[in-house]
Protein backbone atom coordinates (compact mmCIF):
# COMPACT_ATOMS: atom_id res chain seq x y z
CA UNK A 1 0.00 0.00 0.00
CA UNK A 2 0.80 3.55 -0.13
CA UNK A 3 1.07 5.60 2.70
CA UNK A 4 -2.14 7.24 2.89
CA UNK A 5 -3.79 4.10 4.02
CA UNK A 6 -1.23 2.87 6.23
CA UNK A 7 -1.50 6.74 8.10
CA UNK A 8 -5.48 5.96 8.13
CA UNK A 9 -5.15 2.66 9.97
CA UNK A 10 -3.02 3.67 12.48
CA UNK A 11 -4.93 6.49 13.27
CA UNK A 12 -7.65 4.10 13.70
CA UNK A 13 -5.25 2.51 15.92
CA UNK A 14 -5.05 4.98 17.86
CA UNK A 15 -8.59 6.14 18.24
CA UNK A 16 -9.35 2.65 19.75
CA UNK A 17 -6.00 3.12 22.18
CA UNK A 18 -7.18 6.30 23.31
CA UNK A 19 -10.52 4.66 24.12
CA UNK A 20 -8.20 2.47 26.53
CA UNK A 21 -6.13 4.61 27.90
CA UNK A 22 -9.60 7.20 29.29
CA UNK A 23 -10.21 4.01 31.16
CA UNK A 24 -6.49 2.95 32.62
CA UNK A 25 -4.65 4.46 36.01
CA UNK A 26 -2.04 6.80 34.64
CA UNK A 27 0.66 5.06 36.17
CA UNK A 28 -0.25 1.67 33.70
CA UNK A 29 -1.22 4.11 30.35
CA UNK A 30 2.39 3.41 29.22
CA UNK A 31 1.04 -0.03 28.77
CA UNK A 32 -1.89 1.41 26.16
CA UNK A 33 0.96 3.68 24.24
CA UNK A 34 3.08 0.00 24.08
CA UNK A 35 -0.40 -1.83 22.34
CA UNK A 36 -1.54 0.99 19.97
CA UNK A 37 2.73 1.28 18.62
CA UNK A 38 2.73 -2.67 18.48
CA UNK A 39 -0.80 -2.55 16.46
CA UNK A 40 0.10 0.11 14.53
CA UNK A 41 2.74 -2.48 12.85
CA UNK A 42 0.05 -5.21 12.55
CA UNK A 43 -1.94 -2.92 10.71
CA UNK A 44 0.92 -2.11 8.00
CA UNK A 45 1.70 -5.77 7.41
CA UNK A 46 -2.19 -6.86 7.40
CA UNK A 47 -2.66 -4.08 4.91
CA UNK A 48 0.68 -5.18 2.81
CA UNK A 49 -0.94 -8.82 2.24
CA UNK A 50 -3.81 -6.77 0.10
CA UNK A 51 -2.53 -7.13 -3.44
CA UNK A 52 -1.78 -4.07 -4.73
CA UNK A 53 0.35 -1.06 -7.20
CA UNK A 54 3.30 0.59 -5.56
CA UNK A 55 5.87 3.11 -6.50
CA UNK A 56 9.66 2.60 -6.34
CA UNK A 57 12.32 4.93 -4.50
CA UNK A 58 15.43 3.24 -5.05
CA UNK A 59 15.81 3.87 -8.80
CA UNK A 60 15.44 7.48 -8.76
CA UNK A 61 15.72 8.93 -5.55
CA UNK A 62 14.29 12.12 -6.45
CA UNK A 63 11.10 11.48 -7.73
CA UNK A 64 10.60 9.04 -5.02
CA UNK A 65 10.95 11.59 -2.67
CA UNK A 66 8.36 13.87 -4.19
CA UNK A 67 6.30 10.90 -4.33
CA UNK A 68 6.53 9.67 -0.70
CA UNK A 69 6.23 13.65 0.65
CA UNK A 70 2.88 13.88 -1.72
CA UNK A 71 1.84 10.44 -0.49
CA UNK A 72 2.60 11.70 3.16
CA UNK A 73 0.30 15.25 2.65
CA UNK A 74 -2.14 13.86 1.27
CA UNK A 75 -2.01 11.48 4.60
CA UNK A 76 -2.73 14.13 6.57
CA UNK A 77 -5.27 16.47 4.63
CA UNK A 78 -7.35 13.06 4.62
CA UNK A 79 -6.78 12.90 8.75
CA UNK A 80 -7.48 16.38 9.33
CA UNK A 81 -10.56 16.39 6.53
CA UNK A 82 -11.89 13.43 9.06
CA UNK A 83 -11.06 15.15 12.37
CA UNK A 84 -12.68 18.16 11.14
CA UNK A 85 -16.09 16.61 9.78
CA UNK A 86 -16.18 15.08 13.24
CA UNK A 87 -15.99 18.13 14.98
CA UNK A 88 -18.35 19.63 12.55
CA UNK A 89 -20.96 16.95 13.08
CA UNK A 90 -20.62 16.90 16.68
CA UNK A 91 -21.43 20.32 17.27
CA UNK A 92 -24.43 20.29 15.06
CA UNK A 93 -25.47 17.57 16.73
CA UNK A 94 -25.14 19.27 20.07
CA UNK A 95 -27.61 21.99 18.91
CA UNK A 96 -30.20 19.82 16.56
CA UNK A 97 -29.41 16.20 16.94
CA UNK A 98 -29.01 14.07 13.86
CA UNK A 99 -28.96 17.12 11.10
CA UNK A 100 -26.08 16.71 8.42
CA UNK A 101 -23.04 18.75 8.56
CA UNK A 102 -23.81 22.24 6.28
CA UNK A 103 -20.01 23.22 6.16
CA UNK A 104 -16.66 21.77 7.00
CA UNK A 105 -14.64 23.57 9.62
CA UNK A 106 -10.63 22.80 9.01
CA UNK A 107 -8.25 23.02 12.05
CA UNK A 108 -5.10 21.64 12.51
CA UNK A 109 -5.79 21.26 16.20
CA UNK A 110 -8.85 19.75 16.04
CA UNK A 111 -7.25 16.37 16.30
CA UNK A 112 -6.30 16.57 20.02
CA UNK A 113 -9.61 17.05 20.82
CA UNK A 114 -10.02 13.03 19.82
CA UNK A 115 -6.71 11.17 20.09
CA UNK A 116 -3.85 12.86 22.00
CA UNK A 117 -0.45 14.26 21.04
CA UNK A 118 1.49 11.32 21.60
CA UNK A 119 -0.76 8.83 21.20
CA UNK A 120 -1.65 10.28 17.44
CA UNK A 121 2.13 10.82 15.97
CA UNK A 122 3.75 7.65 17.84
CA UNK A 123 0.29 5.57 15.81
CA UNK A 124 1.41 7.08 12.91
CA UNK A 125 5.65 6.85 13.25
CA UNK A 126 4.91 2.96 13.47
CA UNK A 127 2.12 2.19 11.46
CA UNK A 128 4.99 3.57 8.48
CA UNK A 129 7.90 2.13 10.64
CA UNK A 130 8.06 -0.84 8.59
CA UNK A 131 8.28 1.08 4.98
CA UNK A 132 10.74 3.13 6.71
CA UNK A 133 12.92 0.02 7.49
CA UNK A 134 12.80 -1.07 4.10
CA UNK A 135 13.68 2.28 2.90
CA UNK A 136 16.93 2.63 4.85
CA UNK A 137 17.87 -0.76 3.73
CA UNK A 138 17.93 0.31 0.10
CA UNK A 139 19.87 3.13 1.05
CA UNK A 140 22.66 1.10 3.99
CA UNK A 141 23.02 -2.40 2.79
CA UNK A 142 25.87 -3.43 6.00
CA UNK A 143 23.18 -3.04 8.98
CA UNK A 144 22.50 -7.37 9.31
CA UNK A 145 19.26 -6.41 11.62
CA UNK A 146 18.15 -3.79 9.54
CA UNK A 147 18.55 -6.41 6.46
CA UNK A 148 17.03 -8.90 8.78
CA UNK A 149 14.03 -6.93 9.13
CA UNK A 150 13.42 -5.78 5.70
CA UNK A 151 13.25 -9.77 4.44
CA UNK A 152 10.88 -10.85 6.95
CA UNK A 153 8.85 -7.67 5.48
CA UNK A 154 9.37 -8.50 2.30
CA UNK A 155 8.15 -12.37 2.85
CA UNK A 156 4.91 -10.83 4.09
CA UNK A 157 4.41 -8.38 1.68
CA UNK A 158 1.99 -9.49 -1.55
CA UNK A 159 3.88 -10.26 -4.20
CA UNK A 160 1.08 -9.66 -5.94
CA UNK A 161 1.47 -6.04 -7.60
CA UNK A 162 -1.53 -5.31 -9.95
CA UNK A 163 -0.84 -2.29 -12.11
CA UNK A 164 -3.64 0.14 -14.03
CA UNK A 165 -7.22 1.00 -12.74
CA UNK A 166 -7.36 -2.65 -11.17
CA UNK A 167 -4.30 -1.76 -9.01
CA UNK A 168 -4.91 1.60 -8.17
CA UNK A 169 -8.83 1.15 -7.27
CA UNK A 170 -7.74 -1.14 -4.63
CA UNK A 171 -5.65 1.24 -3.02
CA UNK A 172 -8.95 3.54 -3.65
CA UNK A 173 -11.82 1.21 -1.76
CA UNK A 174 -9.34 0.56 1.16
CA UNK A 175 -8.96 4.43 1.87
CA UNK A 176 -12.41 4.82 1.72
CA UNK A 177 -12.98 1.97 4.00
CA UNK A 178 -10.88 2.93 6.37
CA UNK A 179 -12.28 6.43 5.86
CA UNK A 180 -15.66 5.05 7.09
CA UNK A 181 -14.28 3.25 9.58
CA UNK A 182 -12.24 5.89 11.06
CA UNK A 183 -15.07 8.86 11.20
CA UNK A 184 -16.69 6.27 13.13
CA UNK A 185 -14.05 5.15 15.66
CA UNK A 186 -13.85 9.00 16.11
CA UNK A 187 -17.12 10.26 16.40
CA UNK A 188 -17.60 6.97 19.05
CA UNK A 189 -14.26 8.36 21.09
CA UNK A 190 -15.60 11.67 20.89
CA UNK A 191 -19.19 10.92 22.36
CA UNK A 192 -16.90 9.02 25.42
CA UNK A 193 -15.06 12.14 26.34
CA UNK A 194 -18.13 13.95 26.74
CA UNK A 195 -19.33 11.40 28.80
CA UNK A 196 -16.49 11.15 31.11
CA UNK A 197 -16.31 15.02 31.18
CA UNK A 198 -20.01 15.54 31.88
CA UNK A 199 -19.38 12.69 35.20
CA UNK A 200 -16.20 13.98 36.20
CA UNK A 201 -18.66 17.49 36.89
CA UNK A 202 -21.37 16.25 38.01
Amino acid sequence: MVIAPHMLAGTAVAANFERLKMKTPKNLQWLIYAGACVAAVISHLVLDRIPHPHYTIHENYFTGAISLSLDFAAGLTMLFAIFAICNNRSSIEKQAPGLAPTKLVFDWKISQTYISFWMFWLSIFFCLLPDVFVTLSLKIKTIGWLNQITYWHNLNHTTVFLTGVLGWSIQLVAVMVLWQVLVKFVLSLYKEKIFQYRVSVF
